[in-house]
C-alpha cells in the first residue's frame, strides 16, 4: 500500500484553508483519499485534485528555475 500525504492549501475561491490528503501510486496516478476544507462553499474532490495538479506543476517549474540558476 503506497503511504498517503497530506497538503494544506487555499481555496481558489475564498482563500480560506483545505487540507488535502492524497496518494500518489507507482503509475503516477493520483486520487483524492479525503478532504477537510473550511470554506462556506466546499470545493469537491475533482477540484481538490485540479489543486494538486496545479500545485505539483508550480513546484516542478520552481525547481527547474532553482536548478537553472544553480548552473
Amino acid at each position: 500500500m503506497t503511504p498517503s500525504s497530506i497538503l494544506q492549501l487555499a481555496c481558489p475561491t475564498c482563500d480560506f484553508g483545505i487540507e488535502v490528503e492524497y496518494e500518489i501510486f507507482p503509475d503516477c496516478e493520483t486520487e483524492v483519499i479525503s478532504l477537510r476544507t473550511w470554506c462556506f462553499d466546499p470545493i469537491s474532490r475533482e477540484q481538490a485534485h485540479d489543486l494538486l495538479m496545479d500545485y505539483g506543476a508550480r513546484q516542478a517549474e520552481l525547481a527547474t528555475e532553482r536548478a537553472g540558476e544553480r548552473d
